[in-house]
């Protein structure tokens, strides 16, 4: 079996009403979703999501003819590409789609997963209003959510706390509240400073009356050092990591310890079979791995195959992985549009499918008529 093609293409997914996400300033107005494609002599197809992937075309030479089971020299390869160009890891993705499809096994199951059941948390990713985020938090319990996830970035700091201490009363002391602070990354054009060690540490002080379980990307991803001094003080888990994007960088945190809860993703960085093993270290270290999966449908699907293959290698049920799920801007459209059949939650659990590779189609008349 050979390689024979790669294909590359994007998709605008209209956003209607736009969404105003919370590390956003301008509200979002469409999802741009790329999809990668890799074609065989035999027929068989593998896709998957995630970076643009530009300039692929100077690099398709390095696959083409070679045999796509091959995935730790091809793999490799993607890692190069990122030194010297984009970063390509979706085309890692399509390959064990591919793979799977060729074994006859979903992607889980192939790499080490033994259940195709993976537990959620309900994650926001808007500033609404205190009293509608406490109606939110009675609804995801009632759907069988164990854990939710809030945003801080309101214009008032005591807005921010006041909309944490309404959903802790609206959903009791049971279910795990997280807080994303947003501050490992920015917008192109957000050019305001990040927070200060010191105001961090007040506010994750302001946080424990409401036994906060994590607070997410308080920091510049790059702030080793702050992460640690935090990570010794504060009462709740610190969590980071979502665009940390290589794995040397990774190396470095675990060395320097200062992070609980890990969060790479894999359509950003490192490809399944490198993100499996930077997971079981984690959890040997006697921290949590749970990917940021903010994005497309696909996205989440390939983030729960991972996690799932990593509960079946540690004997041990999967942690609670992120579902994107703020009504009414941002449920199954536009975050599953890509998808012939919508993502369902199911007592806060997603079941993968037992379908080979991601085990979910393409909703391709759709994708071609968003096609950029």
């Amino acid at each position: 079996m050979k390689i024979t093609d790669i294909q590359v293409s994007t998709h605008i997914v209209p956003c209607d009403p736009p969404y105003p996400a919370a590390w956003d300033s301008i509200p979002r107005g469409t999802l741009p979703t790329t999809i990668v494609r890799v074609k065989t002599d035999t027929g068989l197809e593998g896709f998957g999501s995630g970076d643009p992937c530009y300039g692929i075309e100077d690099y398709k030479k390095y696959f083409l003819g070679q045999d796509p089971r091959d995935m730790d020299r091809h793999t490799a390869i993607i890692d190069n590409i990122g030194a010297h160009h984009c970063r390509m890891w979706p085309l890692d993705l399509a390959l064990w789609d591919l793979n799977g499809k060729i074994e006859g096994e979903p992607v889980w199951k192939l790499l080490g997963g033994t259940s195709p059941e993976v537990p959620l948390y309900a994650s926001t990713g808007s500033l609404r209003d205190p009293k509608i985020l406490a109606q939110m938090g009675r609804e995801y319990r009632a759907q069988g959510y164990e854990a939710i996830k809030l945003r801080f970035g309101r214009a008032s700091e005591d807005t921010d706390i006041e909309a944490l201490a309404r959903v802790r009363e609206a959903v009791g002391d049971d279910i795990a509240l997280m807080v994303d602070v947003n501050h490992g990354w920015r917008m192109p054009w957000d050019t305001h400073p990040g927070p200060s060690l010191e105001e961090i540490m007040a506010l994750e002080q302001r946080t424990r009356e409401h036994n906060l379980f994590w607070l997410e990307e308080p920091l510049h991803r790059g702030d080793y050092v702050g992460m640690k001094t935090l990570r010794d003080a504060a009462q709740c888990k610190i969590a980071g990591g979502e665009i940390t994007r290589e794995i040397h960088e990774w190396d470095q945190i675990m060395r320097d310890d200062c992070l609980d809860v890990y969060q790479p993703d894999v359509v950003f960085v490192g490809g399944m079979k490198q993100l499996i093993a930077l997971g079981l270290k984690a959890f040997d270290m006697g921290h949590w791995f749970t990917p940021h999966t903010w994005g497309n449908g696909l996205g989440i699907v390939t983030n729960a195959h991972l996690v799932a293959a990593i509960a079946g290698l540690r004997g041990e049920k999967p942690v609670w992985l992120e579902f994107a799920h703020d009504p009414p801007e941002f449920t199954e459209s536009p975050r599953d549009m890509l998808l012939k059949d919508h993502l369902k939650a199911e007592d806060g659990t997603l079941r993968l499918s037992d379908k080979p590779g991601w085990g979910v189609e393409l909703n391709e008349a759709y994708l071609e008529s968003v096609r950029a």
